[in-house]
C-alpha cells in the first residue's frame, strides 16, 4: 500500500447497516488465520459480508488484498483456507467489473475505478502471490485461479 489507510473513512457492504464497519477489518484478517477452523469459519464470514459480497468488492477489498497476502505469507497453509477464499472472491470480482461500469471511489488521494484498482493492486503484489506455495488443495487451485487472472490480465 502507498498509503496507510484511513479504516474509518473505507466503505464496505455494511457501512450503512449494523455490521462490521472497515475500522474492524485489519483485526478481523490479522485473527483469519486462528488454529481453530470454527474461528476462522466465523471471520470469514464477517469479512465475506463486508469486504466482498457474491464476488462483488467493496471498496476495503482494495486495502485487503495486501494484508490477506501478508497473512498467507506468514501463517501454516492449513490456516489460510478462508484467507486464500477471500482473494480469491476479491479477484474474480474485480475481473468481472474491471469490463463494466465499476464503482468510483478515492484511492491513494485519487478517483479511480475500484475494479482497475484491485486489479492493479494485485499486480503490485504479484512477485509475492507468484511466490506462495500451497500445500492444501483448495489453496492451490485458487491461487492457480488468481495467477491465470494476472497472467490473462483480467479478462478471464
Amino acid at each position: 500500500m502507498l498509503q496507510k489507510p484511513d479504516w474509518t473513512s473505507i466503505r464496505t457492504w455494511k457501512s450503512n447497516r449494523t455490521g462490521i464497519m472497515a475500522d474492524k477489518v485489519p483485526v478481523l484478517i490479522s485473527q483469519l488465520a486462528d488454529s481453530d477452523a470454527e474461528v476462522r469459519n466465523k471471520i470469514y464470514w464477517q469479512l465475506d459480508n463486508t469486504i466482498v459480497i457474491q464476488s462483488d468488492p467493496s471498496e476495503a477489498a482494495f486495502y485487503a488484498v495486501e494484508l490477506l497476502v501478508e497473512l498467507i505469507e506468514n501463517n501454516p497453509d492449513e490456516n489460510c483456507i478462508e484467507a486464500y477464499e477471500l482473494l480469491e472472491q476479491i479477484c474474480i470480482g474485480s475481473g468481472y467489473r474491471i469490463r463494466e461500469s465499476s464503482t468510483q471511489c478515492v484511492i491513494d488521494g485519487q478517483l479511480q475505478y475500484l475494479s482497475v484498482a484491485i486489479a492493479n493492486e494485485f499486480y503490485r503484489l504479484e512477485d509475492r502471490i507468484r511466490k506462495l506455495k500451497p500445500n492444501h488443495s483448495d489453496n492451490l487451485h485458487r491461487l492457480e485461479y488468481i495467477v491465470e487472472h494476472l497472467d490473462s490480465q483480467f479478462e478471464c
